[in-house]
């Protein structure tokens, strides 16, 4: 696969005691998008969060809409005249998207003192068609957590006729 490569990072993020939906994706409209990576941390709970476990899920084809705050991608080799992404992301919110006509591609499961990582291979990698919505979402935390998170994702073109 090829096209470009993009981080879409957020840090010191105060979490609720609410589920929160850590990232809202929505794919270029003229472009496939690959989830490469994502990385979910968090820093404020050290004393007794060894023993908690959070629920963490990837959902695609939601027909809702971000709500969180606008994380603007940056293009990984930063020259430039690098492109810049056609993908909007949105960053943690407690106002969860719909899931009534998403398909559930990831369920994990997050220990909070360890944090959690999606890094599939390359051929388990999920693809959101053009214009796709993805959410992933984290299940609610015993305690407010801060967090920081970073979502990989490359965007690699339509699909060949």
């Amino acid at each position: 696969m090829s096209g470009p490569v993009f981080t879409a990072p957020f840090s010191a993020v105060a979490l609720t005691t609410n589920a929160q939906d850590m990232f809202f994706v929505t794919a270029n409209s003229s472009s496939r998008v690959v989830i490469r990576e994502i990385g979910i941390a968090q820093y404020s709970d050290a004393g007794d969060a060894e023993a908690e476990m959070l629920s963490m899920s990837i959902l695609v084809g939601t027909t809702s809409v971000a709500v969180g705050s606008t994380i603007t991608p940056r293009n990984v080799l930063r020259h430039t005249g690098a492109p810049t992404a056609g993908t909007a992301v949105s960053a943690p919110s407690t106002t969860l998207s719909s899931t009534a006509s998403a398909v559930l591609m990831l369920a994990d499961a997050m220990n909070v003192a360890a944090g959690w990582k999606y890094l599939p291979a390359e051929c388990e990698r999920i693809v959101l068609e053009p214009g796709q919505k993805a959410v992933v979402r984290m299940g609610a935390p015993n305690d407010a957590l801060t967090v920081n998170g970073t979502l990989t994702f490359q965007e690699i073109g339509k699909v060949p006729s």
